[in-house]
């Protein structure tokens, strides 16, 4: 017994240790219980769906406890996210005295899951652990250490239009963050975001829900985009239902056509390839797939398209079709929409300001002796913007653009 305990107590120390400079997987692998959502049994942390792939692409890379880290996390429902980071919170604020920090989430409900969790992992310590609580209540708790700052977390729902008591946080988890309004979500950034120190972590994480609508634009949806052009810096992440054992139906369950002979279509067997080698039959993902999109299809009284950009923006497959927008869905089925958009080509110079308030734009040269078509739209050269488009006749690809 002896030995034991004094090998729990350098596992302890050696958590400590690794939170200290910046990896908090020992801790949580080694000390954090969590509630199933399944069963609705306690269960060690570290035997829910691996979570390396959240730890590897962000604190992983880190050298150290002082260096900057901006995540941004698309993810399917359910995806252990929003847990992950806040268990690797916990373990900080358990390790590190003076440790600031700020939770936003996006509605009252899935903030009392966020304290119900917080409670649960502080219940599961072993005893040692545990830091004194100094404050706890369901805007702000605080751990104490003797003769040292203590650590701290706010909780803000972005509903109650309240920021706690952050101060300075290292560390600001925005969950579901493209389900805030982009007003609160633009005073979250010039408040909370601007009174960070310089090495701070910031995680927005989040399943797509669109792009917004005009005037209303989805800001989670902005700061992917600018990520992927390059113009805002950090480790952008995708974590998509078929990365998840748990989303399969096993043979016995499948109902109807899905039971016996199992053929998949064109568009199934194109997704199939992008599934993880991980012992799951590809026909157990599949068969949940169709099983999902059947129930969103009668919620949806018969709209396919409006069911399957439901489906998608819950369960990405991809980080293209995800961010359809079904409360504004066009004419275009979304399967065109998806080749269109990666179709898209950049072009080949920067902008060109031809006269004030007039910019070129060319994807591809003038070829001699090509045929080309141009379509204007000169708005009645009233308020609106008015607009010029040029496309090869004979290839229909569009070229430039005034």
């Amino acid at each position: 017994m002896a030995t034991e305990a004094a090998l729990v107590e350098l596992r302890m120390e050696e958590a400590v240790e690794a939170c200290r400079l910046g990896n908090p997987v020992p801790f949580i692998e080694g000390f954090l219980w969590v509630q199933d959502e399944e069963t609705g049994l306690r269960v060690p942390m570290r035997r829910l769906e691996p979570q390396g792939y959240y730890h590897k692409e962000t604190f992983g890379r880190l050298v150290g406890y002082y260096e900057s880290l901006y995540a941004h996390v698309v993810k399917a429902r359910s995806a252990y996210s929003s847990r992950w980071w806040h268990a690797c919170n916990f373990a900080f604020r358990c390790c590190l005295p003076g440790f600031k920090s700020a939770i936003t989430v996006d509605s009252e409900r899935n903030l009392r899951e966020f304290l119900v969790a917080d409670d649960v992992f502080y219940d599961g310590l072993v005893e040692g652990l545990a830091p004194p609580k100094l404050h706890w209540d369901t805007e702000y708790r605080s751990f104490g250490f003797p003769g040292e700052g203590p650590s701290e977390v706010s909780f803000v729902s972005v509903r109650s239009k309240e920021f706690g008591r952050s101060g300075r946080p290292k560390m600001w988890i925005a969950a579901e963050a493209a389900h805030y309004d982009p007003v609160f979500y633009d005073a979250l950034v010039q408040s909370l975001g601007k009174s960070m120190p310089r090495y701070s972590w910031e995680i927005d994480e989040s399943t797509p829900n669109g792009i917004g609508t005009e005037g209303k634009k989805n800001r989670f949806y902005e700061r992917f985009e600018a990520m992927q052009r390059g113009a805002l810096p950090g480790v952008s992440l995708f974590r998509a239902w078929y990365d998840m054992r748990k989303y399969q139906v096993a043979e016995e369950e499948r109902v109807g056509e899905d039971r016996g002979e199992f053929r998949l279509t064109e568009e199934e067997e194109k997704l199939a390839r992008s599934f993880p080698a991980d012992g799951v039959p590809i026909r157990a993902r599949i068969a949940w797939r169709r099983e999902k999109l059947r129930k969103e299809v009668v919620d949806a009284y018969g709209d396919t398209q409006r069911a399957k950009g439901r489906f998608l923006s819950e369960y990405p497959e991809n980080t293209t079709d995800c961010w359809y927008n079904q409360e504004a869905a066009g004419a275009l089925p979304m399967d065109r929409l998806r080749d269109l958009l990666n179709g898209c080509r950049a072009t080949i110079e920067p902008p060109k300001v031809v006269i004030p308030g007039v910019r070129l734009l060319v994807w591809e040269r003038p070829r001699p002796g090509g045929v080309y078509v141009a379509g204007h739209d000169p708005a009645d050269l009233g308020g609106d913007l008015n607009c010029l488009q040029v496309v090869d006749a004979r290839t229909g690809l569009h070229v430039a653009e005034l």
